[in-house]
């Protein structure tokens, strides 16, 4: 008796344990979405690695609309080689303008544009500043902009 008393005792324990802590429906929480500043890091990462493939997801999806991947990637190639001499790279506080206007790509105005200022620091320590634009997509997440090489 003490067995079976024992037996139903620790199925009854463990039923109740495996339900603690879980709900039946999942939670809706959204997935964390990449700050302007750690969106602006991975682009001049994978840059630096010349990932353009991947890079090439983080194109604002207007810039998607007017060049293929295949114009981004032989672009980037042409000018990758700078890529191949990047020691190191560091993104300051990005700021939030009210509206900038993609004049070399689109043509189009988006409203609170993030610009966040980064440098490149190349072998023999030579330096490069520049800013990354940024714009939010109907999904939340930051986009950067490119536009082709001008010959």
């Amino acid at each position: 008796m003490k067995k079976l008393f024992f037996a139903i005792f620790s199925l009854f324990l463990a039923f109740s344990i495996a339900g603690c802590g879980s709900s039946a429906t999942p939670s809706a929480s959204k997935p964390k979405v990449e700050s302007a500043e750690d969106t602006a890091t991975n682009i001049l990462k994978m840059s630096s690695f010349q990932q353009w493939d991947q890079l090439y997801s983080y194109l604002h999806p207007d810039v998607q609309a007017k060049y293929t991947k295949e114009q981004f990637i032989e672009d980037r190639k042409k000018a990758g080689g700078i890529f191949a001499n990047v020691k190191d790279y560091k993104v300051d506080k990005a700021s939030i303008v009210e509206s900038w206007t993609d004049k070399d790509g689109t043509g189009k105005t988006y409203q609170n544009a993030a610009e966040v200022p980064f440098i490149l620091t190349f072998n023999g320590d030579k330096t490069l500043r520049g800013t990354i634009h940024l714009a939010k997509t109907n999904d939340g997440t930051w986009r950067y902009f490119w536009s082709p090489i001008k010959n």
